[in-house]
């Protein structure tokens, strides 16, 4: 059972990653540094 659920979260991260990538290559083709300022500077 723990196999599968970290099968699954991995599955998961992987395309939640693939998500985020492919928001930040558009924003970046669409507005610079919009994602970087917004997103990783306050941290």
């Amino acid at each position: 059972m723990n196999k599968t659920i970290s099968k699954k979260l991995s599955m998961v991260l992987v395309a939640v990653m693939a998500l985020f990538y492919g928001f930040a290559n558009f924003a970046s083709a669409s507005n610079d540094n919009y994602v970087f300022d917004t997103i990783v500077k306050p941290y």
